[in-house]
């Protein structure tokens, strides 16, 4: 090989791992990552959910919800974007929030059957939120109850309970991992003597919800907390109703960091 043909050899490779280093110092979009947890969502036969969706940053945000049923499969829903006048059936969505800006989703409005499943919120950036579960009774009484999106991801955390004077007290479990589940759930009087237990499954990004009295006979007339533990991270959410059939959400409590 002449010195000249090398020196063109050698100079061809050191221009391409240039390039190759020009391309890798580009910047990459940044992955999709799970910002929180909605551990119910109802839709339908007088139940409303509408959730907000917040970035505080000062860029926008990619972001998708993605809906899943009971056994963890794509649950679709009726959507209603009330700032744009859009409606969809879907059971995710990509969605671009400005800075400083918010975005509102509305599911169940006018629609005769309700549909339960929870939500998963993936962002590229940070972003917040919450949901408003709204229940319009055939007899037209409104009740509303609120809670925030859920950022943790846990394998322990407790839920207090209210069943005396006729109140209820309902529950919504969620394995956020994608794969199957145990969970044990111990119940609790308000004097700290436990009850009763129980021991069941949840499909990978399943989902379920009842009556805490359904699950815990023994909780009827009584208040206190049930303690719930899983073999992989997961989410509650609890609502009280009263008597008349309004209601009002209840706080899940994690163990103290240490």
């Amino acid at each position: 090989m002449s010195i000249y043909r090398a020196w063109l050899v050698r100079s061809g490779l050191f221009l391409f791992a240039l390039f190759l280093s020009m391309v890798s110092g580009f910047a990459q979009p940044a992955a999709l990552r799970r910002v929180g947890t909605l551990a119910h969502i109802a839709s339908g036969g007088g139940w409303v959910t509408t959730i907000t969706l917040i970035n505080l940053s000062t860029a926008s945000v990619t972001a998708r919800i993605q809906f899943y049923d009971d056994n963890g499969s794509p649950l679709t829903l009726p959507l209603d974007y009330p700032q744009f006048g859009l409606s969809v059936f879907r059971s995710s969505e990509d969605l671009t929030i400005a800075a400083n800006g918010s975005v509102v989703i509305e599911t169940g409005v006018a629609v005769p059957r309700t549909l339960v499943g929870w939500a998963d919120v993936q962002a590229r950036g940070a972003v917040t939120g919450y949901a408003i579960f709204r229940f319009n009774s055939p007899a037209g009484a409104l009740s509303e109850g609120t809670v925030p999106l859920d950022t943790a991801e846990s394998l322990s955390m407790a839920l207090p309970y209210d069943n005396t004077r006729g109140f209820q007290t309902g529950l919504a479990l969620v394995n956020q991992s994608s794969t199957d589940s145990i969970f044990i759930a111990t119940l609790y009087n308000d004097a700290g003597s436990e009850l009763a237990s129980f021991r069941g499954g949840l499909s990978a990004l399943g989902h379920g919800s009842f009556f805490v009295h359904e699950m815990f006979p023994a909780s009827s007339n009584r208040r206190g907390i049930i303690r719930l533990q899983s073999e992989g991270a997961f989410t509650a959410l609890g609502l009280r109703f009263n008597p008349s059939g309004s209601f009002t959400s209840v706080p899940i409590v994690r163990p103290p960091s240490r």
